[in-house]
């Protein structure tokens, strides 16, 4: 729980969705399963629209009181309406009738439909009778079912709210007691986010690796408390490649040298492929390729071109289509974000002409997208921008 009190919601189901979900995450300051429960059913529309889910946070020190027949039904969670048990039971409570006729009516409430004549002649049936009710009691009537009526804009039952915080605090527990687990997992079930996930795991001080030819398969895989990114994260390796490399590996055992690799794989790895994990540095743990022997190994490979000159996230951006951050970067990243700025480092770069003249348009990962002129912007490059509309008012290279 103190890793979601804190905020650490990176990959956490139902509470990483949104900048806003995580915001409100951490002004709730959850320290209890229950307060999970409440979240995920508070944060949304519905609840939203009508304020409760920010005056939620009031009640929480001075719960609500609204009449004495409903005041009971909602003491668990202050005043608030938050589950649609509830508006079933303060139907209940102000109409009469059984519990079946009660949720009939939510039923109705919640899954409004906006189009059909015949629900808008059943709610406004039901309307009548619930303000009538509600007079009769002594109950403020219309602002009860502004609140109630806001449950058509999607809303939980208790369980199901409970079930997702449950797997909330399931991945929670994993993410603080075994993390570099967790991201590795992250990626295999989601790797169209493996950059959000690598730059988080990276800002918690996981050590990730690009594929290695003898320790990599085709999903991320954590050896020694390192992450090895899987095969088919290369962009010119399949997940079918990246099985037979896998299988041969398994059927003869770790590579050892150029030639041997070449002996084994030149049917499977291109020359593309064999380029892009060579300059990703795939084949360090060859004792070879690691040591003195680079153009020997480059010769034995068979390879077109050399990659020595180019930077590590340049080489990365180019075959990965990601970085994975130097421990430095992250450093310098997080002191610079608590200056104001947007750090990131360049992942595209748009050059453009408008009646002013010559301009560039950058984006940057983890996120970020800004414009400029006068600076030589580059893919690779590490920047740190202050942006004001969308024009980088200041850019420092890193």
């Amino acid at each position: 729980m103190s890793l979601i009190y804190l905020g650490e919601l990176t990959g956490i189901f139902q509470f990483s969705g949104s900048a806003g979900i995580r915001k409100y995450t951490q002004a709730f300051h959850p320290e209890t399963l229950n307060d999970l429960i409440m979240i995920n059913a508070l944060y949304r529309p519905g609840t939203l629209d009508v304020g409760v889910a920010d005056k939620f946070l009031e009640w929480k020190k001075c719960p609500r009181k609204i009449h004495p027949l409903i005041d009971p039904i909602l003491a668990p969670t202050f005043g608030a309406i938050v589950f649609q048990e509830q508006v079933m039971a303060i139907v209940a409570a102000v109409i009469g009738g059984s519990l079946g006729e009660a949720d009939e009516a939510r039923r109705l409430i919640v899954k409004a439909k906006d189009m059909d004549e015949k629900w808008h002649k059943k709610f406004a049936e039901f309307e009548t009778q619930f303000l009538k009710s509600a007079k009769e009691k002594g109950i403020d009537g219309k602002s009860l079912l502004e609140e109630i009526s806001a449950h058509a804009r999607y809303s939980f039952n208790k369980a199901h709210a409970a079930s997702y915080a449950l797997i909330a605090w399931m991945m929670a527990w994993w993410k603080w007691h075994h993390p570099t687990e967790f991201y590795a997992e992250l990626i295999n079930t989601d790797p169209g986010e493996a950059q959000t996930y690598i730059m988080a795991a990276r800002n918690q001080g996981i050590k990730i690796s690009p594929p290695d030819i003898n320790i990599s398969t085709d999903e991320c895989v954590v050896s020694r408390h390192i992450m090895y990114l899987p095969f088919s994260i290369v962009k010119s390796i399949s997940k079918d490649t990246a099985t037979k490399i896998v299988k041969i590996r398994k059927e003869s055992g770790r590579f050892f040298s150029a030639s041997n690799l070449m002996e084994r794989m030149q049917k499977v790895l291109r020359v593309n492929s064999r380029e892009a994990l060579y300059a990703l540095g795939s084949f360090h743990s060859i004792d070879e390729i690691a040591g003195t022997y680079r153009d020997y190994a480059k010769a034995t490979l068979k390879l077109r071109e050399t990659f020595d000159l180019m930077s590590t996230s340049v080489r990365q951006l180019q075959f990965m289509g990601l970085i994975i951050p130097t421990d430095k970067f992250m450093e310098i990243m997080k002191e610079l974000r608590e200056e104001g700025y947007v750090v990131g480092i360049i992942t595209s770069v748009d050059n453009r002409v408008s009646k002013y003249g010559p301009y560039q348009v950058a984006r940057m990962t983890p996120s970020g997208v800004f414009w400029c002129r006068d600076k030589d912007l580059k893919v690779g490059r590490a920047v740190a921008v202050k942006v004001k509309n969308g024009k980088a008012e200041t850019v420092e290279f890193i």
